[in-house]
């Protein structure tokens, strides 16, 4: 997730998500150890199914702690 975005901001302190420094930016990512990340997930996957109208899925790959 790049740019400024002030949801992702409010997304931390909620437990959604990490912030990662590399460099000069801020890097956002799924907090995979949240406690409603898998259900956020499988929202994600249904609603995004049903916007373009077929049943493929989203790739949402758990990244390790490292950031990869």
């Amino acid at each position: 997730m790049a740019g400024r975005s002030p949801g992702a901001r409010a997304c931390l302190p909620a437990g959604l998500l990490r912030r990662e420094t590399r460099g000069n930016r801020q890097v956002y990512s799924a907090n995979t150890s949240g406690l409603i990340f898998v259900e956020l997930a499988s929202i994600l996957r249904k609603t995004s199914a049903m916007a373009d109208g077929s049943d493929a899925q989203i790739d949402l790959r758990v990244e390790g702690n490292d950031g990869r």
